[in-house]
């Protein structure tokens, strides 16, 4: 089975990085926090409870690269069994960015969900 990379959703690194830097700058929060949180996501998504049933989508805008990423990923929006969708999901509830370096159909909606979960101070923006 081929990894996949959720598409519009960037996580939190727990590796030391400048992104790991970059994002605790972004956040206002210390990169300890930050790479605890990435951790937390990375573990979710991929244990059985984050794989259950899931449905994969293809976002037609990368159908020129067939779905794919540089690192061989599948680039996907994911559903869980209920209709959850799994990508916008992981962003409302703070635990993920919304990644807006490449455009997909969503990205409104997911800039959107990450301003909410901001002013709401969810996940990685907790005070």
């Amino acid at each position: 089975m081929a990894k996949v990379r959720l598409v519009g959703v960037d996580t939190p690194r727990f590796h030391e990085s400048r992104t790991l830097y970059r994002d605790a700058a972004r956040t206002g929060r210390d990169a300890k926090t930050i790479v605890a949180l990435g951790k937390k996501v990375s573990a979710f998504t991929k244990s059985p409870v984050g794989k259950r049933d899931m449905r994969l989508e293809y976002d037609q805008a990368n159908a020129y690269i067939k779905h794919g990423d540089k690192y061989e990923r599948r680039l996907a929006y994911a559903y869980l069994k209920d209709g959850t969708f799994a990508n916008a999901e992981l962003i409302k509830q703070g635990y993920e960015f919304a990644y807006t370096r490449f455009p997909f159909i969503d990205l409104d909606e997911f800039q959107g969900y990450e301003s909410e979960a901001r002013e709401n101070q969810r996940g990685l923006w907790q005070e």
